[in-house]
């Protein structure tokens, strides 16, 4: 699952999900924050596939990013009386993480600043119960 149409149109050019590092594959995005359609068809694949073939959801490290991998891990906070059916347990962040950008040489002053919505948003995620520890 990729959050970005851009990243996503990017990688089904080079045919990465056909012969690219990792082996084939799927490639899937919601355009940004997750629809009901492709939350279902991403349980659904949670569901049938063997679960040797790892589920990741490729998000951006920012507080949106991370709430739109929650999303699809775990269910939305409007339709937690459905999360079992719109939930997928076996989703896995991949990409870099917060904790990794002094190990790839980024500089703080690189990055973009969280603005007060971002913050906001990071700290309601920060007082969940069960976020991940490497979420955090």
């Amino acid at each position: 699952m990729i959050e970005k149409e851009a990243v996503f149109q990017s990688l089904c050019r080079s045919d990465f999900h056909r012969d690219g590092p990792v082996g084939r594959g799927i490639l899937l995005t919601g355009k940004g924050y997750p629809d009901l359609v492709t939350r279902e068809l991403l349980h659904r694949l949670d569901a049938t596939l063997d679960p040797s073939i790892p589920l990741l959801g490729l998000v951006d490290s920012d507080p949106h990013g991370i709430n739109i991998l929650w999303t699809y891990k775990f269910g939305s906070e409007a339709m937690r009386f459905d999360a079992r059916n719109l939930h997928v347990p076996r989703l896995e962040w991949l990409g870099v993480k917060g904790t990794e950008l002094r190990a790839i040489g980024a500089n703080e002053a690189d990055l973009i600043a969280l603005k007060e919505g971002d913050k906001a948003r990071a700290r309601k995620m920060l007082a969940r119960k069960n976020l991940p520890d490497e979420w955090r």
